[in-house]
């Protein structure tokens, strides 16, 4: 694969879990960021990618570590049916 995915969580999120879940079933290579203990960063992330709820899930390129924000949940299973994964 050209690209991975990193996630920016919470433990207790159940869209997380499920986003998780979502990527191990696929075999997607993916970093999970928990910001749960972190404040001032999960806000600074959320300005940074415009999205104001976890998770917030961006494919990242490994050939130019250029990036596409997903979004939430929601977004990545829509992502999913438009490329046929699901």
């Amino acid at each position: 694969m050209l690209h991975y995915y990193k996630i920016y969580a919470k433990v207790e999120c159940p869209f997380c879990v499920q986003t998780i879940n979502m990527m191990n079933e696929h075999g997607f290579d993916h970093v999970l960021i928990l910001v749960d203990k972190s404040t001032d960063y999960f806000e600074s992330i959320k300005k940074k990618y415009d999205h104001h709820t976890v998770p917030i899930i961006l494919k990242i390129s490994k050939v130019d570590n250029s990036y596409e924000v997903i979004g939430g949940c929601d977004d990545f299973k829509k992502m999913l049916t438009q490329e046929g994964y699901e």
